[in-house]
């Protein structure tokens, strides 16, 4: 497995690096794609609750951590991802501040229930064109573990449509063949 460096973009963190494995198991978010999210984003991402969902290199969520997320729990369904992630969130000294669940996100995310807050910001990078999405954010919308206007960015392929009809559309990005969906949790 080839060793592969990402930098942070932004926040007390940036310009750190995290590593991760290329096993081809993992398409970490473009520095350029964090930059988006967090730019969309921008002041909703300090003392937020958040959740990355397929985790992959934990990009996302550490770039959270860095601008100021309360907290972020990672959910992936490899073990060997979610020790790399650990390692990264150890070496940034971050282990107070997050949390770790190896899970089959498709099946049930029910062990979220036990944190007493709920998130404000979901990440989910599911493999790209596998039909994740929808069942991702039904068990979401399930659960009932999200606030009031929590936001859900959903990086999915050019291809894949992300439905509108289980929480409420809010903008759409491209980046070449890589969408970003901003979803938001409305009653």
């Amino acid at each position: 497995m080839k060793k592969k460096i990402l930098q942070i973009t932004g926040g007390f963190l940036k310009r750190r690096k995290i590593v991760f494995y290329d096993d081809n198991k993992v398409r970490p978010a473009t520095s350029k794609v964090r930059e988006a999210i967090f730019n969309i984003l921008y002041d909703k991402v300090e003392d937020a609750n958040v959740l990355d969902l397929f985790a992959g290199s934990g990009s996302v969520g550490v770039e959270a951590l860095s601008r100021g997320a309360n907290f972020c729990v990672f959910v992936d369904n490899n073990k060997n991802i979610l020790n790399m992630i650990k390692q990264n969130i150890a070496l940034l000294e971050l282990e107070q501040k997050a949390y770790f669940f190896l899970l089959d996100i498709i099946k049930s995310l029910s062990v979220l229930k036990r944190y007493n807050d709920k998130f404000d910001i979901v990440f989910i990078d599911p493999p790209y064109n596998k039909n994740y999405i929808v069942p991702s954010l039904m068990n979401l919308k399930k659960l009932n573990i999200l606030n009031e206007k929590a936001f859900l960015i959903i990086e999915h392929s050019d291809k894949e449509v992300v439905p509108e009809n289980i929480f409420k559309f809010y903008k759409t990005k491209k980046y070449g063949e890589t969408t970003l969906t901003f979803l938001i949790n409305e009653s």
